[in-house]
C-alpha cells in the first residue's frame, strides 16, 4: 500500500454550532447543518464527519468554543443517541467493510452509501 508522504491534514469547512443555536434549530425542526426541515431519512446536500465522544467519564467533558462542557451542563432530553443496531449495520447490502491503516495502526472503515451521517471514533483522531 502506498501512503502519502505528507500526512499533515488541515481541517476545512469546519462548522461549529453553539449550544443555543443547536437548541433553536431543534425546536424549529431544522437540520443542524442545512436550512431544510429535518425528517426521517433527511440527507444534507453535503456530507459530514461527526465525532461521538464519551462524556460520562468522571471529570471529563468536551470543548466547544472556549467552554468545557460536562455532563452536568447537558440536557438529557436533547442529547442524540445512536443504537447498537445502527452502528452494526456494516453487513447491510449497500455497506462495505474494509481495514485501513493510519500511522501503521489498523482501523475498521465502514462505508455505507445510504447513511445520513458519518462517525469517527475519538481514539482514531487522537
Amino acid at each position: 500500500m502506498v501512503l502519502p508522504t505528507n500526512l499533515h491534514v488541515v481541517a476545512s469547512n469546519v462548522k461549529k454550532i453553539s449550544w443555543d443555536k443547536m437548541q433553536r434549530r431543534h425546536e424549529k425542526g431544522l437540520c443542524f447543518y442545512c436550512d431544510e426541515r429535518f425528517t426521517l431519512g433527511h440527507k444534507c446536500w453535503t456530507s459530514h464527519l461527526l465525532l461521538i465522544k464519551n462524556i460520562h467519564e468522571e471529570g471529563k467533558g468536551f470543548l466547544e468554543e472556549d467552554h468545557l462542557w460536562t455532563k452536568d451542563d447537558m440536557q438529557t432530553d436533547v442529547i442524540s443517541e445512536i443504537s447498537l443496531h445502527a452502528l452494526s449495520r456494516w453487513n447491510a447490502l449497500r455497506a462495505m467493510r474494509i481495514v485501513g491503516h493510519i500511522f501503521k495502526k489498523p482501523v475498521l472503515v465502514i462505508i455505507d452509501s445510504g447513511s445520513t451521517h458519518n462517525f469517527i471514533n475519538d481514539k482514531v483522531i487522537e
